[in-house]
């Protein structure tokens, strides 16, 4: 944030990035790389455990330790079964429920390739959508006309999280999916910036850099 209190460019641009790239729980290796590529201009340590955790730190020889912590995971879907005619059917990856998903457009993480397709239900003159609907469901059209032809890029275990763009609404809001988690990451690695910043840290580093 710059001295009005408001997210400067370089931030919300990183807020944006963090939140246009998919993180289901278990595949967050993609966000934390651009955690880490971001904290890293700043921090004078950034590392990883066995765990998948991501860590930014400043003055690692302090006696005295704090600790933030934010997650960069979001809630999806993981792919369970593929019938003959293409169509996906899939399970929870997180709380996430399924009557929101209707008609809903997604991304399938496929082994192959990224996949897009739309969260569809039994028709009206099928019985249509009941009232106590369950994620089974619900499946997902890619426009695959075979189980042969969508095999080719989706397995079952793969994730799919909703497609969503970022959105700016009245008054400085912020529209997207997951923001209830990755806008902690987010809080987490600028609190780390303003630190090494009023702290001498972070001017010494671009110092050295450029040399």
């Amino acid at each position: 944030m710059d001295e009005t209190g408001y997210l400067n460019e370089k931030s919300k641009q990183f807020l944006f990035d963090l939140l246009s790239t998919p993180s289901p729980s278990g595949w967050e290796t993609d966000i934390q790389k651009k955690w880490m590529a971001y904290v890293q201009t700043f921090a004078d340590q950034v590392r990883t455990d066995a765990a998948g955790n991501v860590y930014g730190i400043l003055n690692p020889d302090a006696k005295f330790k704090v600790l933030l912590a934010g997650h960069c995971d979001e809630i999806g879907f993981m792919v369970s079964r593929i019938d003959e005619q293409g169509y996906i059917y899939v399970s929870k990856l997180g709380g996430i429920s399924p009557k929101p998903a209707i008609g809903m457009k997604v991304e399938i993480l496929g082994s192959g390739k990224r996949v897009i397709g739309m969260i569809g239900a039994n028709a009206e003159h099928h019985g249509g959508v009941k009232d106590d609907l369950q994620i089974e469901d619900l499946h997902i059209d890619t426009g695959a006309k075979s189980k042969e032809e969508i095999a080719r890029f989706v397995k079952i275990g793969d994730p799919v999280v909703y497609k969503r763009d970022v959105e700016l609404l009245l008054n400085d809001r912020i529209s997207g999916r997951g923001l209830d988690n990755r806008t902690g990451a987010f809080i987490v690695a600028e609190v780390l910036r303003n630190v090494a910043q009023v702290s001498g840290i972070w001017s010494r580093k671009s110092h050295c850099s450029a040399k």
